[in-house]
Formats: C-alpha cells, sequence, structure tokens
C-alpha cells in the first residue's frame, strides 16, 4: 500500500509548489477554470490540485509525498489523495483506474462504470444490502495479468447523494472501508457495467453484452489516467484495456433512474450475472 508523507524541507516545499518538467494533464472544473495539473518531471512526477495540495511520486515507489496548500486541513488532504490521487499514482505505476464503485460476488469484482451522477454508488450501496459487499465507490484499480483481470481493494467511504441515501435508507457518509476489512485485497473481475441513464428508454432496463470492440470505446470513455499524452503512456494503457475486454464480460445498462424501477434493474443485474459469467462462477 501506498504511504502518505508530508514534505518539511523548505527547499523540498518549493520545488512541489512549482514542479518542473512536462504538463501531461490538466483538469477543469465549472466555467472551465483549471482546477489541477499533472506534470511528468525527470525525478518526481506531481499532481498540483488547487486549494488542496501537490501530491508528488517516483514511478515504482511506494510512497506519496504531500505539501498541504495553505488553509488545507490533513484530514481533507488524507481524503482527496485516498480517493483521487492514489488511483491516478496507480495508474500511473502500470495498473489502470476506472470510474467506476463495485461489489464482490461469488465469481468475483462487479464494476459498475459511468459519468459522476449516472447511479454507481446507488447501484452499489442497494446490492450491498442483498449480501453483495461492496468493493470500491468511484473508482476500481484493476490489474490485467495472464489470462485473468484482478480488481484491487483500496480504502474508501461509501457516498450517496441525497436522493438516493434518502429512498435507500442509507447515510451520506458511512465508515471507511479497509481491504482488511472482510475480502482479500486482491480478486478476479467478474464483469464491467457501463450504465447510461437516459430519459428515452424503454419501460425495462436493456442489459446487453458487447462485443470486445465496443467494449473497448465504452471503457475508455471511463478510464482514469494520469498521464493522457506521451505515447508511451497512451500504448500501454490501450494494450491494458484490449486485455480487460478480451478477458472480462461488458455490459451496456441502459435504464431510466425512476425508483419505482430500481429494484427490476438490481433483478436483472444480478440475473446477467448468473447467465453471463458462468466459467468464472464455476469457477470459484
Amino acid at each position: 500500500m501506498f504511504e502518505l508523507s508530508t514534505v518539511d524541507d523548505v527547499s523540498d516545499r518549493a520545488i512541489a509548489r512549482e514542479p518542473g518538467g512536462v504538463c501531461v494533464r490538466q483538469w477543469t472544473g465549472a466555467g472551465g477554470r483549471v482546477r489541477a495539473r499533472a506534470y511528468v518531471g525527470p525525478s518526481w512526477n506531481s499532481i498540483v490540485w488547487d486549494g488542496v495540495a501537490t501530491y508528488r511520486f517516483r514511478r515504482g515507489a511506494t510512497a506519496i509525498e504531500v505539501v498541504p496548500a495553505a488553509g488545507a486541513s490533513r484530514a481533507r488532504v488524507e481524503d482527496f489523495c485516498r480517493r483521487h490521487i492514489l488511483p491516478l499514482v496507480m495508474q500511473a505505476n502500470g495498473l489502470e483506474a476506472i470510474h467506476a464503485s463495485a461489489v464482490i460476488a461469488d465469481c468475483g469484482v462487479l464494476g459498475f462504470c459511468g459519468p459522476g451522477g449516472v447511479g454507481k454508488s446507488t447501484i452499489a450501496y442497494a446490492l450491498s444490502r442483498r449480501g453483495y459487499a461492496q468493493y470500491a465507490d468511484d473508482v476500481l484499480v484493476v490489474e490485467p495479468a495472464r489470462g485473468h483481470v484482478d480488481a484491487l481493494s483500496l480504502p474508501f467511504l461509501p457516498r450517496l447523494r441525497a436522493p438516493s441515501a434518502k429512498f435507500l435508507g442509507g447515510k451520506l457518509y458511512r465508515h471507511l472501508v479497509s481491504e482488511l476489512d472482510s475480502h482479500p485485497a486482491r480478486n478476479p473481475v467478474a464483469a464491467l457495467f457501463v450504465l447510461e441513464r437516459t430519459s428515452a428508454a424503454p419501460a425495462a432496463p436493456e442489459i446487453r453484452r458487447r462485443s470486445s470492440a465496443d467494449a473497448l470505446t465504452l471503457l475508455l470513455a471511463h478510464a482514469q489516467r494520469f498521464d493522457s499524452v506521451t505515447a508511451a503512456s497512451r500504448k500501454r494503457c490501450l494494450q491494458n484495456y484490449l486485455e480487460i475486454t478480451a478477458l472480462v464480460p461488458v455490459f451496456s445498462v441502459r435504464f431510466p433512474f425512476a425508483f419505482n424501477q430500481f429494484e427490476t434493474l438490481l433483478d436483472q443485474l444480478i440475473e446477467t450475472v448468473g447467465a453471463g459469467c458462468p466459467q468464472l462462477c464455476a469457477s470459484r
């Protein structure tokens, strides 16, 4: 597991605030204003997130160094690292991070991918109430290996939006879940579902197994990458996702996000896992 340490040396703090190297990615907020930048440097890679902190790391190392922004609390710096920075650091070190929540079933990890607000956390939380332990919230880190794809369990804090929390009787913020809580830190990925919420959807959810080519396009749209510019990084990411889509069943899910149809959606997802992943389920 990566360790987070605070940079205290004055010269190092100055370097961290103004990292050298090439800017390989920017994140924008409301109005298109740049909120953060990622840099690849000769010695350090860095992520500068305005108002939070500068995080820096070396490729292959297991430590993340941090210089908090003025006024940023330690709790916020650590929570932000856990939710946003750690997956990007792991991606920079050869793994892949998918914008997804997940649960774990007998056959392996089930990931639910999609943009913010589509219902990833709501589905994962609801399935946890049906006996599927929640495995990830908002980001799923995976590692393609020879003949299989593993998901790595990271500490996370499940979060629900207010309408979902009210409907499910949950809380907006629950306890921190660790990879040591209830399941091994590494588990096979059984299936990935790419969610699409639409007002023009049919009366019932549509769940469809996609070809590897279609799945590649769908998943790349939800890939979280530290470096999305350099040729070597883009090539490695593409190779990893080609392997993922060759080994893991990927389903598209089109549904109207109406709470009066939500239980039907859960039923169909569970049924699809049983029908779509017989080899994985039988091998567990």
